[in-house]
């Protein structure tokens, strides 16, 4: 696969463009329903952008849900608190090519979020839809994967029999989103 070789090349072009091109080929195995390779292009991908440090496979149950709670916390402060005068997270707009990094690196997640919601890995689901929801957020061109992030969500909410509150302010947020 041509496509593989040179993700896995050398020259400085190309590693600057190793993450876009390995999002794009997990892309491709996604839609033709090869899981498990799509999975793995979008671990290394999201290894290349410098976002994670190593493959989620490789973080315990416990760090998972740590860093899903601070995500969930961060989103209700800006929720409930957006006038505080603690910082918000994002900061300023980002840049264009900042803004395309966050595209990607925001479609990375949501592809993970539904693989492993279909290979019922309900941790990790949870964990890829609140950082997709996060960098979503920071941008209003990615209103369909803030939609998606919020279906996502309800999914794992439903699937670890989560309140009904929550399955309705996910629900709602969805479809919102996307309009």
């Amino acid at each position: 696969d041509a496509e593989a070789a040179a993700a896995q090349g050398g020259g400085g072009a190309v590693r600057a463009q190793r993450g876009p091109l390995l999002r794009r080929i997990a892309r491709r195995h996604f839609l033709q329903g090869q899981h498990k390779a799509a999975e793995a292009r979008l671990n290394e991908a999201l290894v290349a952008f410098e976002i994670e440090r190593q493959p989620l496979e490789g973080y315990t149950d416990g760090a998972l849900a740590w860093r899903s709670q601070l995500m969930r916390l961060a989103h209700l402060r800006k929720v409930f608190l957006p006038f505080s005068r603690w910082p918000q997270p994002g900061g300023p707009p980002p840049t264009a090519p900042e803004e395309r990094r966050l595209a990607e690196v925001a479609t990375c997640y949501e592809l993970l979020s539904q693989i492993y919601l279909m290979n019922h890995r309900i941790r990790l689901a949870d964990y890829c839809a609140r950082r997709s929801l996060a960098l979503g957020l920071r941008l209003a061109s990615l209103a369909p994967v803030v939609a998606r992030a919020y279906a996502d969500l309800l999914a794992v909410t439903a699937a670890t029999g989560g309140s009904r509150r929550a399955v309705a302010y996910y629900k709602a947020q969805g479809g919102g989103a996307g309009a």
